[in-house]
Formats: C-alpha cells, sequence, structure tokens
C-alpha cells in the first residue's frame, strides 16, 4: 500500500511541476521544498482571506457569492503559476539533455495544464457551496449553462497557463543549449 501511495505521490508531483525525466532524489527533495513554501505562502493568504469574506457576507451576501469563487480560482491560478515558475527557476523541471524534444515538452506541459484545469473548474464549481443554500447549489450544479461557463473559465486559465509555461520552458532550453 506505501509503494502504491508513493508511487501516485511521486505522478501528482512530476504532474504538478512539469517535469520529465526519472525523478531522483535531487528533484523530489527540491519539489517537496518548493510545496512547503507554497503552501506557507497560500495557506495564510487564503484563511485570512476566506475569514474576511465571510465576515463581509454577514452584510453584503451578493457581493461576496460572487467575487468569492472568482478570487479563489485566481488565487489557485496564481499559486500554480509561481509553483511552474519556482519548478523552472531551480530546474527541477529542466529535462535531461538527451531527453529534450517538442513531444516531452508537450507532454509534460499538458500534465501540468490538466491538473490546473481540474483545479480551477472544481474551485468554481464547489464554492457556491459555501454561501448559497443546499437545494440552489444542487440546482446550480446540474444547470448547463453555468457548468459551461465554469468549463470556459477553467479552459482560459488553463491556455494562459499552458503558454506561460510553454514559452517558459522554451527560453530555458535556449538558454540551456
Amino acid at each position: 500500500m506505501k509503494d502504491i501511495f508513493t508511487k501516485i505521490l511521486n505522478q501528482a508531483t512530476k504532474d504538478f511541476y512539469s517535469i520529465s525525466g526519472p525523478m531522483d532524489e535531487m528533484r523530489l527533495q527540491e519539489s517537496y521544498r518548493l510545496s512547503n513554501t507554497i503552501v506557507m505562502i497560500v495557506f495564510p493568504i487564503l484563511l485570512i482571506g476566506n475569514t474576511i469574506a465571510l465576515l463581509i457576507a454577514l452584510r453584503q451576501p451578493e457581493k461576496v457569492g460572487f467575487l468569492l469563487p472568482l478570487t479563489n480560482i485566481l488565487i489557485i491560478g496564481f499559486t500554480q503559476a509561481l509553483a511552474s515558475h519556482l519548478a523552472l527557476k531551480n530546474g527541477i523541471s529542466q529535462s535531461y539533455e538527451d531527453e529534450i524534444n517538442v513531444t516531452k515538452l508537450n507532454k509534460s506541459l499538458v500534465k501540468s495544464s490538466r491538473s490546473t484545469f481540474f483545479g480551477a473548474f472544481l474551485a468554481s464549481t464547489t464554492a457556491p457551496a459555501f454561501y448559497k443554500e443546499w437545494s440552489v447549489f444542487l440546482e446550480e450544479l446540474t444547470d448547463p449553462t453555468l457548468l459551461l461557463g465554469r468549463l470556459i473559465v477553467a479552459g482560459a486559465i488553463t491556455f494562459i497557463h499552458y503558454y506561460y509555461c510553454k514559452k517558459q520552458l522554451q527560453k530555458k532550453i535556449l538558454a540551456n543549449k
């Protein structure tokens, strides 16, 4: 069971940081260090921000209901971009010289963008559960126009993330050659 969990964790780490190639000990330790740094930066922001939002929701629930999902999606997108940037800067997601090709580069970027898409879509879908009644939330969950809008927003975040990371990786590859 421990081996299965370790394999899943390593694969999720490789997908999150766009790592291609083998996961050696240095990359693993550096990715854990970056994960801890990002949690230490983002957790207080989310905790304080959501606490303030809940306090404001006592007086103006409509404004908080509209802005809270958007701000949480932006924070998730910022976190993913920060993680990708730090991974590129520290050389975690840098491919080995003999492995660099366009196919592997695009595959690792698609994997990273896939995790960004699912995170943004889940955040935009589940955020209304905190400020709406359960029956209204379930109705919105099955509304095709709202789901389409959430898919479009998550797709836009993923599109921006994909092309940003692609440009950064191309710059890194050109700098190494």
